[in-house]
């Protein structure tokens, strides 16, 4: 989808293409080109969801614990 919305903004901005009302938007290319940038921004959302699910359910990368004495020290502190 992204590679077919890029170009199709790149052509609307060639052509100026503005608004047919005479008091329309003058820069078409600019919402066109937003939509390829959201799309863009849904999929990392997406991938950095997938990833966060994926570490929770399969416990990847572990998290780090600190030594045994580190722990007992804090520990004992109120």
């Amino acid at each position: 989808m992204i590679d077919a919305l890029i170009p199709y903004a790149y052509k609307a901005y060639l052509y100026n293409e503005r608004s047919q009302a005479p008091s329309g938007l003058p820069y078409r290319f600019i919402f066109k080109s937003v939509l390829p940038i959201g799309l863009v921004l849904v999929a990392l959302a997406l991938l950095s969801r997938a990833l966060r699910c994926s570490t929770l359910l399969f416990n990847f990368p572990r998290a780090l614990t600190a030594p045994s004495d580190e722990r007992d020290r804090t520990r004992s502190q109120p």
